[in-house]
C-alpha cells in the first residue's frame, strides 16, 4: 500500500474517532440537563407541597386566635355589663319619679364628669398593646378582669412554645430575642427574626404590662414565659401538688414566686383588677446588682444574644426573685415587708400565708 493511501486512512480513522468523542460528550450534556430538570421540577413540587401544607397550618392557627379572642372580649364586656347594668336601672327609676328641669340636669352632668375617674396615663415609647387578633393587653386602671385576659394569652403561649417544630424556633433564636427586645427594643428583634404567634403575645403584654419592671426584671419575665425544655425548668418553676390538683387559672403556673401561686389557687382567686396587676408588675423584682450588660453576651460570628453564666446561675434560684415593701394595702396579695420560705410545703405552711391577707381578699 502506499504511503499517501495510508495516510489518508489514518485521517479519516482520526476524523470518525473525533466525531464519536463529539456524539458522546453531547449525549452525557443532555443526559446531565435531563437530570436537572427533573430534580428541579422534583424539588419544586415537594416547596409548593410544604408551601401549601404551612399554609394551612397558618390559617388554621389564625382562626382559633381569633374565635379564643373574641371569646376573651366577650367574657371581659360580660363582666362589664354585669356591673354596669344595676346602676342603668338604679338612673332610670330616678328619672320616672322625678322631671328634672334643663338647669339641674346640666348640674348633674357636671357632677358625674367630676365623679370619674381620671386614666392615669403613663409616658412609653412605641406602645401597640392591642395589636394581636383584638386582645387588648393595655393595663391601666379599668375595671376589668386581667387575670382572664392573661390567663387566655399565656395558656397560647404554652401551647406553642412547646412546639418548636411548628414555630420554626430554637431556644437559642428565643434567648436572642428576649434579650435584643428589651435591649435594642421590639422592633430590633422584629427585624431581625419574623415572629411567630407566642412571640406576637410576648410582645403584647410587655409593652401593655410588663413595661412598668427594670429592664433586667422584664428580660427574666419574658424569659420565663418562653416556655423550657423539660429537663431544664427552673425548680421554682415546677408545678407542685396543689397546681397539679386544684383547677386554676392559667396565668398563675407562670408566676416565679411559688408562695403566690399556692395562696391564689388554694383561695380560688380568678379575679384581678388592672390596676392590682399593675401594682404587682411594679413590685415584683428580679434581683441583679451588675450592670444590664453584664446579663448577656454577645456572639461574634452570629451577632447573636446569649444569657451569661453568672445570669443563668441566679435565673435557676428562686432567691433572686424578690417583692418590694409595700407601701400601702395592695389586694390579693401577703403584707409583710419579708417573703416567707418560697417553697411552702404543707397545708399549714399555706394557711400561714392566707392569714396574712385574709381581710383584703374580704
Amino acid at each position: 500500500m502506499k504511503a499517501s493511501t495510508k495516510e489518508r486512512k489514518r485521517a479519516a480513522d482520526r476524523e470518525a474517532q473525533r466525531i464519536n468523542r463529539a456524539r458522546t460528550k453531547d449525549y452525557i450534556q443532555h443526559l446531565e440537563k435531563t437530570v436537572q430538570v427533573l430534580s428541579g421540577q422534583q424539588e419544586s413540587a415537594t416547596l409548593k407541597e410544604n408551601y401549601t401544607k404551612h399554609h394551612k397550618l397558618l390559617t388554621d392557627l389564625q382562626g382559633t386566635l381569633k374565635k379564643i379572642a373574641r371569646l376573651a372580649n366577650s367574657a371581659v364586656n360580660q363582666d362589664l355589663s354585669q356591673t354596669e347594668e344595676p346602676a342603668a336601672e338604679d338612673s332610670k327609676s330616678q328619672n320616672n319619679q322625678q322631671k328634672q328641669s334643663p338647669h339641674s340636669e346640666l348640674e348633674d352632668l357636671e357632677d358625674a364628669t367630676r365623679s370619674v375617674p381620671r386614666i392615669t396615663t403613663i409616658s412609653r415609647t412605641n406602645l401597640h398593646p392591642d395589636n394581636f387578633f383584638g386582645i387588648d393587653f393595655e393595663c391601666s386602671d379599668r375595671e376589668r378582669n386581667f387575670l382572664l385576659v392573661l390567663g387566655s394569652a399565656f395558656s397560647l403561649i404554652q401551647a406553642y412554645s412547646n412546639d418548636h417544630a411548628l414555630l420554626n424556633a430554637s431556644p437559642k433564636t428565643d434567648d436572642d430575642i428576649c434579650i435584643r427586645a428589651v435591649v435594642d427594643g421590639w422592633d430590633a428583634a422584629e427585624d431581625r427574626y419574623p415572629f411567630d404567634p407566642a412571640w406576637k403575645l410576648l410582645q403584647a403584654v410587655d409593652q401593655g404590662l410588663y413595661y412598668r419592671c427594670d429592664s433586667v426584671t422584664r428580660i427574666a419575665l419574658l424569659r420565663g414565659k418562653m416556655g423550657f425544655p423539660q429537663f431544664s425548668i427552673p425548680d421554682y418553676m415546677r408545678a407542685g401538688h396543689i397546681q397539679c390538683t386544684i383547677p386554676h387559672a392559667p396565668f398563675l403556673d407562670f408566676l416565679p414566686l411559688p408562695q403566690f401561686r399556692d395562696y391564689w389557687i388554694l383561695s380560688g382567686i380568678d379575679y384581678a383588677s388592672e390596676s392590682c396587676a399593675a401594682e404587682f408588675t411594679k413590685r415584683i423584682q428580679f434581683v441583679w446588682p451588675f450592670e444590664l450588660r453584664d446579663v448577656f453576651l454577645k456572639e461574634v460570628s452570629t451577632g447573636n444574644y446569649l444569657f451569661s453564666h453568672e445570669f443563668d446561675t441566679r435565673y435557676y434560684s428562686s432567691e433572686y426573685w424578690m417583692f418590694d415593701s409595700p407601701t400601702a394595702p395592695m389586694p390579693l396579695l401577703p403584707q409583710y415587708d419579708t417573703l416567707p420560705d418560697l417553697h411552702p410545703t404543707t397545708l399549714d405552711d399555706i394557711s400561714t400565708l392566707c392569714e396574712n391577707i385574709a381581710e383584703d381578699v374580704q
